[in-house]
């Protein structure tokens, strides 16, 4: 598919269902659907287990995309539109996670980064993803120095170990997004769930929605654990946020629970029940209140 320049500067206003009428299917398109079902059929075949899951997969992906020579970027943006074509392709492994289609991608990023590897001047990517009922996990996975918007809702672990380069998502983003990002900026316009910005080393990161938790009879899940350094910005309100070590985290609407400041700021501009803080463990971080006051061990 060869994408005219309007489209790719208006993508905004045009959805993959317009784009999907005009494709044509160039050579290095149709290497690029062989190379993922080979990699969908690995998935299956092996049957990989919750550890090193979407390395192994990774890995999988890079190791075939080096064979397609001169795909572009338009054929990337093609792929994803192309994408709710193997929506049914799923099975669910031993510990019933679903392995295939929603792990795609981890697909799509391995195609962003080779490209970039071979024409680090062309480092702006487009994603078109809202005509798929199921969300990608891995969008943005371990990418760095590129550029990429995404237009739709994405699942899990997005943007994982993101660095030097920008993302914006017109949509929400599952748990565990911005895992380990260590720069760079990342912008998402809808919501985000648990374990957000886990370990974030660096980089700036602003949700325009809520931040939300969860909680189950085992375990209670937090956001921006051991978080060392950076900058978020939440604009809605944000629950459970635990074990932070260092950085800086505005939120401008309600907090519900913080567990232990280690080290970093958070400043809140909404309401919050200082009685939700864990003080079991030394609190060397500061919490800045609505009301001027501020709470520090």
């Amino acid at each position: 598919m060869k994408l005219t320049k309007t489209i790719q500067e208006e993508y905004e206003t045009v959805s993959a269902n317009e784009i999907k009428k005009n494709i044509i299917h160039t050579t290095e398109l149709d290497k690029i659907i062989f190379a993922y079902k080979e990699w969908l059929d690995t998935i299956f075949k092996n049957q990989y287990t919750l550890q090193g899951y979407h390395d192994h997969m990774c890995t999988k992906a890079n190791n075939l995309i080096l064979n397609i020579k001169s795909y572009s970027q338009e054929d990337i943006t093609s792929f994803s539109c192309l994408l709710e074509n193997f929506e049914n392709q799923a099975k669910t492994n031993l510990f019933r996670v679903e392995m295939g289609f929603t792990s795609s991608g981890i697909f799509l990023s391995s195609l962003i980064k080779n490209h970039y590897e071979r024409n680090p001047t062309n480092n702006s990517y487009i994603l078109l993803l809202d005509h798929l009922s199921k969300k990608l996990d891995g969008i943005g996975y371990d990418t760095r120095n590129t550029k990429i918007n995404v237009q739709g809702s994405v699942g899990n672990f997005f943007a994982y170990r993101f660095s030097n380069g920008e993302i914006h998502i017109d949509g929400n983003v599952g748990h565990d997004a911005c895992h380990n990002m260590s720069s760079g900026t990342i912008t998402i316009t809808g919501n985000a769930h648990n374990s957000f910005c886990q370990q974030m080393c660096g980089g700036t990161v602003t949700l325009e929605g809520n931040l939300f938790g969860v909680k189950n009879n085992l375990h209670e899940f937090y956001s921006f654990f051991k978080m060392t350094n950076g900058n978020v910005h939440i604009k809605g309100n944000a629950d459970n946020i635990g074990i932070v070590e260092g950085g800086t985290i505005y939120i401008d609407g309600d907090v519900k629970r913080i567990w232990q400041i280690q080290g970093g700021e958070i400043h809140i501009k909404g309401n919050f029940d200082k009685r939700e803080i864990d003080f079991s463990t030394t609190m060397n971080g500061k919490i800045f209140l609505k009301d001027g006051e501020i709470v520090q061990g």
